[in-house]
């Protein structure tokens, strides 16, 4: 990923991909706006089916295609090598990967350093309420079931909400920080406790 080194991650800027698919392939494309984001989560399911003898098999629906459609809007270089859907998709898992680097109790803060594409940057987070992540567990995640079927989709905004009441403060950024890492950020917080509170004696 090629962007301007320990500058801060900058959604303005473009970013030139590259990907190994046949040889190397390289892309320019711009971030996704926060919205569009959203509506990309907000596309994809995942539907069980269950086979019966208690076996049962996942499946992630439309997801090239998604992915594709996403890619199509944020392409810079349109004159630029063909992309296939498995390749886009390549690409929008490189520009909305947030590796966790690190992460470190401060009292009832979270200190998170995470790698971005081109950048590290730092988030830290007050703990929330358990009441604070019921409401962002029900708010985030919707699951219809059917009779030999259960349907799941997963949405950015409410983990956008609740990074914004929880955020104590941010570093590595040029200007705001788009919805994904904060739902990356809020997302560790949360395996964080539980992993504490695994942690505590009987």
């Amino acid at each position: 990923m090629e962007t301007e080194k320990n500058s801060g991650f900058d959604v303005s800027k473009p970013f030139v991909v590259p990907i190994l698919s046949g040889g190397e392939k390289r892309c320019e494309v711009r971030f996704p706006t926060d919205d569009e984001w959203c509506a990309w989560a907000r596309a994809q399911r995942t539907v069980r089916h269950f086979l019966g003898r208690g076996k049962s098999q996942s499946e992630d629906v439309d997801l090239p295609k998604i992915n594709a459609e996403l890619f199509a809007k944020i392409r810079i270089d349109k004159d630029g090598p063909e992309f296939d859907d498995a390749e886009a998709g390549m690409v929008i898992g490189r520009i909305e990967r947030c590796a966790v680097a690190s992460v470190e109790r401060e009292g009832i803060n979270y200190r998170i350093e995470m790698k971005v594409p081109g950048a590290r940057v730092i988030h830290v987070l007050r703990m929330p309420t358990a009441k604070e992540m019921q409401d962002h567990e029900r708010a985030s995640t919707s699951i219809v079931a059917a009779r030999r079927s259960v349907e799941t989709r997963a949405f950015l905004e409410p983990s956008g909400a609740l990074y914004d009441k929880l955020h104590v403060s941010h570093d590595g950024y040029v200007g705001s920080v788009p919805i994904v890492h904060k739902s990356a950020a809020v997302s560790e917080v949360i395996a964080q406790l539980a992993i504490e509170a695994d942690d505590d004696p009987e």
